[in-house]
């Protein structure tokens, strides 16, 4: 074989190779919760009747039409105790994304690692969304992260935390969900 129909073959092979590369699905890995329970990676299934936790039968009821058909990583209703400065959980992606967090809007304060990603003026609410006690409804906050390992900080800000919080186990709050979605830019 020729130099010249080496180099047409290798430049076929090279193409081709990176073809296989950029189609490669999205993909979380080494997904490890705080609290050690078993988060659920939903891929490509974020829709209006998905359930929100792995230990609640809350289900989604409005979502903003970017977010459909996102892919989910269940978290705990019961995790909403970690604070902010805790690690509550981290994961590995293939892929640049961005990681939408849908924080419930109930919380007088956002925890101080939220305040770095974007707020939205989308909403999202669940199947008990209340306008009077705020419960069930969710500000999208969006934040672009680089392929790699990706933590996310505990649910609380600055001082809700109390004795009282803690003895009622932050009953009427609400633990935030993460939605991922690959950056194409």
């Amino acid at each position: 074989m020729n130099k010249f129909f080496r180099r047409i073959l290798l430049t076929i092979i090279l193409i081709t190779g990176s073809l296989i590369i950029q189609a490669q699905e999205l993909k979380i890995t080494n997904l490890k919760a705080s609290s050690g329970k078993i988060y659920l990676v939903k891929y490509s299934s974020f829709n209006i009747d998905s359930l929100q936790y792995i230990d609640r039968e809350y289900r989604f009821k409005e979502i903003p039409d970017f977010l459909i058909g996102k892919t989910l990583i269940m978290t705990a209703g019961n995790d909403k105790m970690f604070e902010e400065h805790e690690i509550c959980f981290s994961f590995n992606v293939n892929k640049n994304v961005i990681i939408h967090v849908l924080y419930a809007d109930k919380y007088p304060v956002l925890p101080k690692w939220l305040k770095k990603f974007k707020k939205t003026d989308k909403k999202v609410y669940r199947n008990d969304s209340s306008f009077e006690t705020i419960k069930g409804i969710f500000t999208v906050y969006s934040k672009k992260y680089r392929k790699g390992n990706i933590k996310i900080n505990g649910c609380l800000g600055k001082g809700i935390k109390t004795p009282e919080f803690v003895s009622n186990g932050g009953s009427g709050y609400c633990m935030f969900s993460v939605v991922v979605e690959e950056d194409v830019d």
